[in-house]
């Protein structure tokens, strides 16, 4: 596992900025990922999620995540590709990737890229199929992925209000001041939640609707005192042009079809109506939530989560740009705050509260969840500790914002 990691060269700048230094680096990991040890990936994930050199470490930890959450069918179809990528060429053996720009047929695809290729700020990106690592996924199972989701909202509600509503609400100013909600504003919170971000939208004077797929979530929502409503993100029970803001607090990420809720979005704001949206950011960048996942894949569980589109698709701007292309004064912002929080608990929080974590760790042996949580409780302590035993956990989103034309 060392040897194709110590053999980059390259700035991790200048790989993303690349196609050819990504595939080549992308490859070399997964062909090494595919042979290492879970603890050998959990040293990879640690460290990147620490910020340690070296930075091409970070790419590491994105492309390790993202082995370790693939399905055996789709496993193996990766392998394949790999060893098709790595085999033997006239001038020499297939053990080291390409690393010239030039020594790839073009396009030099990474056949485990996280996300499209940024584009210039203000052009569109190339759409991007809902895929993981590349790999395009039926109709049915972006059906069965949503029900997934929807089903494990059910039972997850009540924790993830108690735990990580905290955290959620750090980036909540920042989201309403990009709809421009204000006093007499007409607002649609979608996936309310347990309705944090309509009730402080109605603190603000705002007439505000809130919408959830989850009738757990929107039961916490309504006893809160939000008008909430069931429905769904691309079948909103509203009418046509019936509001100035949308807001959607960390949905994106949890939709199988994101681009046909945009395209619902549109429809029910007013012409000039205001869109702002936030997602988690990268691992790296987002602690708060980052740490947990190199301890959790480095259980080398697989198969928890059914084929769905890459949770971290909309942390880049170029897929941003182009999930809003429609739309006008789209803009990308980066949000930072942090959480204060006594890691053993705060590692259980986000296992009875997220969806994907809490998959991997229901299929765990009670051995292996106790080993995760120690793991977890050594790193958290030792990178961000404090007083008491208690860490400061920096958290981070992105803000996603455009005008309806």
């Amino acid at each position: 596992m060392e040897e194709p990691v110590d053999s980059w060269q390259v700035e991790y700048d200048a790989i993303d900025a690349d196609p050819a230094e990504a595939r080549a680096v992308d490859v070399a990991v997964t062909s090494a990922l595919l042979q290492a040890s879970a603890e050998t990936v959990e040293a990879y994930t640690v460290a990147a999620a620490r910020g340690e050199e070296p930075a091409q470490w970070r790419r590491a930890s994105l492309v390790s995540n993202q082995v370790l959450r693939l399905t055996a069918e789709e496993l193996r179809a990766l392998t394949e590709q790999v060893h098709d990528l790595l085999r033997p060429t006239a001038t020499g053996s297939g053990t080291t990737p390409p690393r010239a720009p030039g020594s790839c047929t073009p396009p030099c695809a990474s056949p485990l890229s996280r996300r499209a290729r940024s584009p210039r700020r203000g052009t569109p990106g190339r759409a991007r199929p809902a895929t993981l690592s590349g790999m395009t996924h039926s109709e049915s199972e972006l059906d069965a992925f949503g029900e997934w989701e929807r089903a494990a909202w059910e039972t997850r509600a009540a924790p993830y209000a108690r735990s990580l509503g905290d955290l959620t609400r750090g980036s909540v100013p920042a989201l309403l001041d990009a709809a421009r909600v204000a006093a007499g504003s007409r607002v649609l919170d979608v996936g309310t939640g347990p309705g944090f971000v309509a009730l402080a939208a109605a603190a603000r004077g705002a007439a505000v609707t809130a919408v959830d797929q989850s009738t757990a979530m929107v039961a916490i929502a309504r006893d809160a005192g939000v008008d909430a409503v069931t429905g769904s993100a691309t079948q909103l029970p509203v009418p046509h042009g019936g509001f100035d803001a949308l807001v959607a607090g960390y949905l994106l990420n949890h939709l199988p079809r994101p681009e046909a809720a945009v395209a619902e979005f549109a429809r029910v704001l007013v012409p000039g109506g205001r869109l702002a949206m936030t997602v988690w950011d990268s691992p790296d960048a987002n602690p708060s939530l980052g740490l947990v996942g190199p301890v959790v894949t480095g259980l080398g569980i697989r198969g928890a989560v059914p084929p769905g589109p890459d949770s971290q698709r909309f942390a880049d701007e170029g897929q941003v740009r182009t999930l809003l292309a429609a739309w006008q004064d789209v803009e990308v912002q980066h949000v930072r705050w942090s959480v204060e929080v006594e890691p053993g608990a705060w590692f259980d929080a986000v296992a009875d509260s997220a969806p994907r974590t809490g998959a991997v760790l229901a299929e765990a042996r009670p051995d292996q969840r106790a080993q995760a949580r120690e793991r977890y409780v050594e790193v958290a302590r030792s990178s961000y500790g404090g007083a008491g035993g208690r860490v400061e956990l920096p958290a981070g989103a992105v803000l996603l914002s455009a005008t309806r034309p």
